[in-house]
């Protein structure tokens, strides 16, 4: 059964009360990312892969892997990274563990870390897609990372009939919640930068549009019945998902001078 992940336990203080500082600490930085010096992109690697660019061509029933990058660290560091793969028609397959997807190990990073994607126990994201989110350290210490390079790594399979998919790291903002970016470090205010990036992946080789008379309107690959065109909306709940639970562990740290939270990790 597909379940999130998530191997960190909050200590004296309840979740309902976390999740409500986060939410609280997150609503107030929103509106107020710093300049979106940092930047993340995505790629796709394996057998029966071939792109050229941004775009790419599977072959039908193909597994492969996809892999988010850190390319540039905000100038402030960061203390916490989210990231959001909607991947269309793609299938996804989870590890049992998620921290095998998280690649960086370095400056305490994964600190807490979480997973959350379709059929995930209360999680309320969008279709089609997988969030991780983790920070470097535990409240009420982070570390600061300029950690550029591999962040995340999932397995992905193409479908067997020929499918278009517009893949997306989606972007933080008020309306994406879930959206990825880096959580600046407390001196640096804690606030949210944005990263975005897109690839289109096409499993099987696309369809020769069909030849039409010059006064006739241009078919497009959805009007001959192509599956997969389109993006999934990116309306994501700004009161669920991973940047409540990580903002949630920044505000506590604020909080817990008087050592009221303890988080730990148990990587078993």
């Amino acid at each position: 059964m597909l379940k999130q992940l998530s191997r960190n336990r909050l200590g004296v203080i309840g979740v309902a009360a976390a999740v409500f500082a986060l939410l609280l600490s997150f609503m107030l930085t929103a509106a107020a990312h710093a300049q979106a010096d940092g930047a993340m992109s995505i790629a796709i690697d394996g057998s029966g892969v071939d792109c050229d660019g941004d775009e790419c061509i599977v072959d039908n029933g193909t597994d492969f892997t996809l892999t988010v990058t850190i390319d540039g660290a905000p100038s402030e560091g960061y203390i916490g990274v989210q990231t959001q793969v909607v991947y269309q028609n793609l299938i996804y397959s989870p590890t049992d563990d998620a921290e095998e997807e998280m690649l960086i190990n370095m400056d305490g990073f994964p600190g807490v870390s979480a997973r959350s994607y379709p059929g995930t126990p209360n999680y309320a994201g969008l279709a089609l897609t997988v969030n991780h989110g983790q920070t470097s350290g535990t409240p009420p210490s982070f570390a600061t990372s300029h950690y550029t390079g591999p962040a995340i790594q999932i397995a992905l399979t193409c479908t067997d009939d020929y499918s278009r998919n517009e893949v997306e790291l989606g972007p933080h903002s008020v309306s994406n919640g879930l959206g990825s970016g880096f959580k600046l470090p407390l001196a640096a205010g804690a606030t949210n930068v944005p990263a975005g990036d897109s690839l289109l992946v096409h499993c099987g080789v696309p369809p020769t549009p069909i030849p039409v008379p010059p006064s006739a309107a241009t078919p497009t690959l959805a009007a001959q019945g192509v599956p997969g065109t389109g993006m999934a909306g990116n309306d994501g709940d700004t009161s669920t998902g991973l940047w409540i639970a990580i903002g949630s562990l920044l505000a506590a740290g604020v909080a817990a001078s008087a050592g009221t939270l303890a988080w730990r990790r148990n990587r078993g």
